[in-house]
Formats: C-alpha cells, sequence, structure tokens
C-alpha cells in the first residue's frame, strides 16, 4: 500500500493530552507512517515530548477551575483569550496543512469555524446528545450538528455508535470506525516510576487470582456486583481496582475485604500492571453521565478492552452490545447479569476454557490494523 505522506494537525482541548490514550494512538498512528504532526494541546507534561517523528507542539495552557463562581468565572474567561490565541494561532498555521483533526466535541467548541474552511477530520470519542457552547454556560447547545455535516471524516469508535451518530446528525456518509486499540502495548519496565514497579511487586507475591479494572469511578461502572462475588470464592480471587481515588473506591474497600485498591498510574506505565491480572473487568452499565448519550455505555468502545486482549487476559464484563458482541465473536470472554450468580458463571466459563480464551484475546487485538484505517481516514476516498 502507498501511503501519501501528509501533514496533519491534532487537536485536543481537553486536559492532559495522555489522559486520552486514543489521542496519543492517533498520533503514534500518523508519526510511525510517516506523516507531520503538529500537536495543539490544552496543557503540558513531559509525555508530549515522547513522541518521535517529523512532530511539534503547542500549549494552550491549562487553569483549573475553582469551587466558587468568581473563581470559575475567572477561569472561563481567561481560558477564551487562551482559546482566542490558539484560533489565531491555528488560523496563522492550517494553510501549511492537509487536515485538521479535532479529537473531542470539547475541541469543536473551542476551536470553532475556522474548521468550516478547512479539511476537518472530527473524531467522537463519546456518543453525545447534547454539547453545551461552554463549561459555565452548560445549558446553552452547541451546533455540533453543523461541523459534523460540513467535515471531510467524521470518526468515531464503535459500529453501531456510527449508525446513531449518523441517525442523530443526518450524515451523508456513515461515520468512519477507528476503534480505541493502543498503537502499541507498552512493555518497557526499565522506564517505570518507583510507584509503578511497587505495584508489579505487590501484583507478583499476590496468592489469589486478580480480578483487575483499570480506569475511572463513574456512575456507569458497577463494582459492587463483582466485590459480591469475588468474596463468595473462598479467597481465591481479588479485585484489585485502579483509577483516580474517589467516595467510591473508598467505600468499595472499606466494604469489601477482597477489594484492594491501586494508585492512579499515568499512561502507559499503567500496561507494565495489567499483564500480572487473571481476568481483565469491564463493568459497564447504562447511566446518564455529563452530556453523554444514554447508550453511550450500551455501545462502549473501551481501549481497555484491546489493552486486555494485548496483554492476552480474558474478560468479564456487563452484557451490553458493546462487549456482548467481540466477547461472543471471538469467543475471548464472558458477559454477566447484575447478579452474583451470573458473575460467578462468567468467571467459571472462563476457568474453563482459560488457555483457549487468553489466546482469542491475542488473536482479538491483532484484528485491528490501526495503520490502515487511519489511512483510509486522511485520504480522499470515503
Amino acid at each position: 500500500m502507498i501511503v501519501v505522506v501528509m501533514k496533519i494537525i491534532v487537536v485536543c482541548c481537553n486536559e492532559w493530552v495522555n489522559d486520552y490514550p486514543p489521542v496519543i494512538n492517533i498520533v503514534n498512528c500518523l508519526l510511525n507512517n510517516g506523516h507531520t504532526v503538529k500537536l495543539i494541546v490544552k496543557d503540558y507534561n513531559e509525555f508530549v515530548k515522547s513522541f518521535k517523528g517529523d512532530f511539534s507542539y503547542y500549549i494552550i495552557e491549562n487553569k483549573k477551575r475553582g469551587r466558587s463562581f468568581l473563581k470559575k468565572l475567572y477561569v472561563y474567561f481567561h481560558m477564551k483569550i487562551k482559546y482566542f490565541h490558539m484560533r489565531k494561532y491555528l488560523k496563522k498555521i492550517a494553510d501549511n496543512y492537509d487536515a485538521i483533526w479535532t479529537v473531542t466535541d470539547e475541541t469543536v467548541v473551542h476551536t470553532g469555524n475556522l474548521l468550516l474552511k478547512h479539511k476537518h477530520i472530527m473524531s467522537m470519542m463519546e456518543l453525545m446528545s447534547f454539547t453545551p457552547c461552554s463549561k459555565i454556560f452548560q445549558f446553552i447547545p452547541f451546533n455540533m450538528k453543523k461541523y459534523a455535516q460540513k467535515a471531510f471524516k467524521v470518526v468515531v469508535p464503535e459500529y453501531n455508535r456510527a449508525h446513531i451518530q449518523r441517525t442523530l446528525w443526518n450524515l451523508v456518509n456513515l461515520p468512519m470506525i477507528l476503534p480505541n486499540k493502543p498503537y502499541n502495548i507498552f512493555q518497557e519496565s526499565k522506564f517505570a516510576p518507583n510507584k509503578v514497579i511497587d505495584i508489579m511487586k505487590q501484583m507478583k507475591k499476590e496468592k489469589r487470582k486478580i480480578i483487575l479494572y483499570q480506569g475511572g469511578f463513574y456512575p456507569d461502572r458497577d463494582l459492587d456486583v463483582i466485590a459480591k462475588a469475588v468474596s463468595q470464592k473462598n479467597n481465591s480471587y481479588c479485585l484489585y481496582i485502579m483509577g483516580n481515588n474517589n467516595d467510591y473506591s473508598e467505600y468499595l474497600c472499606k466494604k469489601y475485604p477482597d477489594v484492594v485498591r491501586l494508585p492512579f498510574v499515568n499512561s502507559p506505565f499503567h500496561m507494565l500492571v495489567t499483564k500480572y491480572a487473571y481476568v481483565g473487568l469491564l463493568p459497564y452499565k447504562p447511566a446518564k453521565t455529563l452530556h453523554c448519550h444514554i447508550l453511550n455505555a450500551v455501545y462502549c468502545a473501551p481501549n481497555k478492552i484491546f489493552e486486555y486482549a494485548g496483554c492476552g487476559l480474558p474478560m468479564i464484563g456487563t452484557n451490553v452490545a458493546g462487549l456482548d458482541i467481540p466477547f461472543r465473536e471471538f469467543n475471548m470472554g464472558c458477559t454477566y447479569e447484575n447478579n452474583v450468580d451470573s458473575v460467578l458463571d462468567a468467571l467459571s466459563k472462563i476457568e474453563e476454557n482459560y488457555d483457549e480464551m487468553s489466546k482469542n484475546a491475542y488473536r482479538f487485538y491483532e484484528s485491528v490494523d490501526l495503520d490502515k484505517i487511519v489511512t483510509s481516514i486522511i485520504e480522499d476516498g470515503k
């Protein structure tokens, strides 16, 4: 396949770029295929410097919002000024690039009408029902449909989401599907922070079979039923949860003795921990989260499914379409209903077929060719 070398601007206006693995995947894929990338991000961290290739970046700057109204108002106007300078800079350089690739709905809001004048690739990480025009004026809608209809390509991470988004926005073409697969599975432990090395040692010493959850503790993630099931396995299983601590994670650890909380680890170092688990956990449930569509969790597109698979982990997950379909197609995991007996049954099936499911997880990981998909997105064919 002949790859036409292009110059792409990737814009992400959502906090730290390493909190968004799909952005990292896009940049790595473009760079590794010889393209030039200008990354525009909200905040600076050392991770930005880790990209290899014809790469440069522009930092918008970020200020964390306070709790008081006056502090929120100050940050709001401060960031409006920063976004104004970002748009001014983008307008200055855009003609020298082949396309602008926005990665979230919030990014489209802050980039604005400039996108209507250039070749715009519009990625949507979530299935959105409503996008506010700003964080402080949450009740005023932003016309995302207009930008989607004018975009060169709309990109989503899951097949069913593509059809739903096409219907919601009345798009001529079906959005392209770019799964949230890591461009590579990070395994360079020699660069790991001491915190990660300590976690790896802890998991190596664990005598019980580890069910691992890595991610946020949100309303659409239900871990209670797993914790209850683990407590009935006579100390043969334990549930390790890794993510930013909050009230829910503290509650789980206090209530269930077989739940072990691990500290949050920045990407990609969290992948060094994954391989020490026995089963990967994907606990999605339909819930209204921020401005996401209520079907967002039903047709979930977690990067975790690929991260677990890339480490050969069979998986258990809630019985939603986004998990049930790949689990059944590749026989690499089992879904469960929201009760303990169903979870225990899913774990028993995995134990009975563990080696086969582990091999199938690797097969699922290898089934997605990111290079081929990204090339088809940036080139002119529909």
